[in-house]
């Protein structure tokens, strides 16, 4: 017979309404609390980690905020894994002959950076009865670039080109890399993430996937990883539509009922 999972119980939880709630939960494993709007699903995770983290647990907790509030972050850069790409690039022959450093690969600073966008590989142009809308740089194309950063390549590729690659490809790429960076990339792929582009416009990411600050030291292989993990995500359409329901959403694109 198996051996029974041990497990979490917490007495007395409270917040909002609830009280004196007890928790048990499996560790080592996957726990779900489910439940309508306004039944207190978050003030019960928010509870049972304020329980933890006085009782000396050191706490991850992940929500559905975005990652970044500007389109210049996204995973690369949140990760880490960007800092690592740019060491790589910068140590190449080809940066060494072209005296471009680490600080060159970025589209953050001048130098490295195409200048007619600077660095955001549009070009926002005002419209008079549409408001503003972002159109690709033509100097860059919207690699956000100089063009003697974009001539450094790694088995073919620039670094424009890897942002522009999904995460299983720079995964696959890099797995015989710095493992620093194999370990980050891994980490997304365990997420779930490899579809998403490596330079996605953090604004436009999933919600709540890379999301957490805490986090940060558990994607770079930190020697003192949390003990456990708390994720608060709003609710999913499990319909075939397969879309995220936004916080005030009445129902699906292609369902004229509301979501359940």
């Amino acid at each position: 017979m198996a051996e029974e999972s041990p497990r979490l119980i917490l007495h007395g939880l409270a917040g909002n309404n609830l009280e004196r709630v007890r928790l048990e939960v499996r560790i080592g494993g996957l726990n779900l609390i489910t439940g309508v709007a306004g039944a207190g699903k978050t003030s019960l995770l928010e509870a049972a980690v304020a329980e933890l983290r006085a009782a000396g647990h050191r706490v991850v907790t992940v929500d559905s905020d975005p990652i970044g509030r500007t389109p210049r972050s996204n995973p690369a850069t949140y990760t880490g894994a960007f800092d690592l790409l740019r060491d790589l690039y910068a140590s190449t022959p080809e940066a060494t002959a072209l005296g471009l450093g680490k600080g060159n690969f970025s589209f953050n600073t001048a130098g490295g950076r195409c200048e007619a966008c600077e660095g955001a590989g549009v070009i926002e142009t005002g419209m008079r009865y549409l408001g503003r809308v972002d159109l690709v740089c033509e100097a860059c194309r919207g690699r956000r670039f100089h063009a003697d950063v974009l001539s450094v390549e790694l088995d073919g590729l620039s670094i424009a080109d890897v942002l522009a690659g999904t995460v299983q490809e720079a995964a696959d790429r890099f797995r015989a890399g710095p493992p620093k960076l194999s370990r980050i990339l891994q980490a997304m792929m365990d997420l779930g993430l490899g579809y998403l582009p490596l330079g996605q416009n953090a604004t436009r990411c999933p919600e709540g996937r890379l999301n957490g600050s805490s986090s940060r030291p558990n994607w770079r292989g930190s020697r003192n990883p949390a003990s456990s993990s708390w994720m608060n995500q709003r609710r999913v359409c499990m319909r075939r539509t397969w879309r995220r329901c936004g916080p005030h959403s009445t129902g699906c694109a292609r369902q004229a009922t509301p979501c359940s």
